[in-house]
């Protein structure tokens, strides 16, 4: 006998206006907790195999660090979203669109009592250097470097340091 897959499905139609703002709020806050979740068990592996290899490019622990950074991009984008780039639906302009994500970011952030400055909401930083990475290969290795090292990589565009030899 093959076991059944239950897919999520959350009901956000009420009839009332209060009702259906309840149902959206607690999908919201679900998926947040979700990410948290997924950000804690993914840093929480990434220090426990990182203490017990040897190896500095460790792949598991390299991946489980990839994993913190994306569920902690979905927390923040959530909390204070970016630009919109185009509208949410046909009734939305680009505008309203802004305007309806950017009163979803306060409120939820107004909830969780979570400051402006709080630092989960500056992933972005770590996300835009991480993101563009081969850049920084380019950057480097276009010139026809004859040794290349991973802290070409780690501390940032700019940064030459000599390879021993």
């Amino acid at each position: 006998m093959t076991e059944e897959k239950r897919i999520p499905l959350a009901s956000v139609g009420f009839t009332s206006d209060e009702a259906r703002e309840a149902a959206t709020d607690s999908y919201y806050l679900e998926e947040l907790d979700r990410q948290a979740e997924m950000a804690v068990n993914s840093i929480h592996l990434a220090v426990m195999r990182g203490r017990d290899t040897k190896d500095p490019r460790d792949p598991k622990v390299w991946g489980a660090l990839q994993n913190t950074l994306f569920a902690a991009i979905c927390i923040a984008r959530l909390l204070k979203p970016s630009i919109v780039k185009k509208p949410y639906h046909s009734g939305m302009t680009k505008q309203q669109s802004q305007q309806f994500a950017d009163d979803r970011g306060k409120k939820l952030r107004d909830m969780l009592d979570v400051e402006e400055d709080c630092h989960i909401l500056d992933v972005k930083a770590v996300r835009d250097a991480y993101e563009h990475y081969d850049e920084y290969f380019d950057r480097h290795l276009a010139g026809g470097a004859e040794c290349f090292s991973d802290w070409y990589i780690t501390h940032g565009p700019g940064v030459v340091r000599e390879c021993p030899v």
